[in-house]
């Protein structure tokens, strides 16, 4: 089904976009999905690699109906989108699936930005890190005249995006003590060179660093887990746990109650590594998700 879009009703946006297409199915493997997730790629490599704006694709939307079975989290993945997108687009307080609810799904990931008095398209392009003639291509503009506009690989704030997930979650090593070595999501295996999916990320530090919980929780594992190494896990609440990997040394035992912050390890080089990190997981119901949307 397609028709023309003036205004995203259900989200209370004021988008223009060419079209507005009935999305049926998250399958992978269905025509629309392809289109979406290539669109989405192809945004990024463009905005990425600062290429012609005439090469990204027009903007699309896609409703969607959120069936029983879907998790928001299944939903980004599917589509190639990510939880910036979804949320800003859908105004989304949380993320807890209601069967029925009608979405909007974009074919490129970005974020909705309200214009205020006073701003222009060049502090607006500076607010969010994006150069203004991929805004105005997007928006199908030349000068700043529309009360909303979509801000393609544009970003929700850190404060907004732990409100969505309600999480609390804190990193488990000072910032100034660590760097990433290697992001959630397909990676080439280290010791393979196959391409694998990554469900964590890797935050190197020196042997002995401090390793503190993320949030309130109980040690559900302090042991030896294979590749993993030396492995704390800790069980939260809402379904949620972290996983902290490669240690040098438990503080903690299993069945012991921890707190946001309490020191549960120290970082070491056991298990399946190429040198000396934290392999750090965020999982809700069993679900690997990526951690830099917890990230304070």
């Amino acid at each position: 089904m397609k028709k023309f879009i003036f205004l995203l009703t259900a989200c209370f946006l004021n988008i223009q976009a060419e079209e507005v297409l009935k999305l049926e199915s998250l399958d992978r493997h269905s025509p629309q999905i392809k289109s979406i997730r290539q669109d989405a790629m192809k945004t990024i490599r463009t905005i990425k690699s600062l290429r012609s704006p005439d090469e990204l694709p027009e903007l699309k939307f896609y409703e969607y109906t959120i069936k029983q079975k879907d998790d928001f989290f299944g939903i980004i993945a599917s589509t190639g989108t990510d939880l910036d997108t979804v949320v800003s687009v859908n105004k989304l307080s949380g993320p807890k699936e209601n069967s029925g609810k009608t979405i909007y799904i974009p074919n490129m990931r970005g974020v909705i930005h309200h214009v205020k008095n006073g701003e222009s398209i060049d502090s607006i392009s500076s607010f969010h890190s994006v150069p203004k003639q991929y805004i105005l291509k997007v928006n199908k503009i030349t000068t700043l005249s529309k009360s909303d506009l979509f801000i393609p690989m544009g970003r929700i704030s850190s404060s907004d995006r732990q409100k969505f997930l309600n999480a609390g979650f804190t990193t488990p090593i000072a910032s100034k003590q660590t760097r990433l070595t290697s992001s959630f999501g397909t990676r080439k295996d280290p010791f393979t060179g196959e391409h694998e999916f990554h469900e964590g990320i890797d935050l190197a530090c020196p042997l002995g660093t401090p390793i503190r919980t993320a949030r309130d929780g109980i040690i559900v594992v302090a042991g030896n887990e294979g590749g993993y190494g030396n492995l704390v896990v800790v069980r939260h609440s809402n379904g949620y746990e972290t996983y902290y990997g490669h240690l040098s040394k438990f503080l903690v035992k299993e069945g012991q109650k921890v707190k946001k912050g309490d020191v549960v390890a120290l970082s070491g080089n056991t298990g399946r590594t190429t040198g000396p990190h934290l392999h750090y997981e965020i999982r809700k119901n069993g679900k690997a998700l990526n951690p830099k949307y917890f990230a304070k």
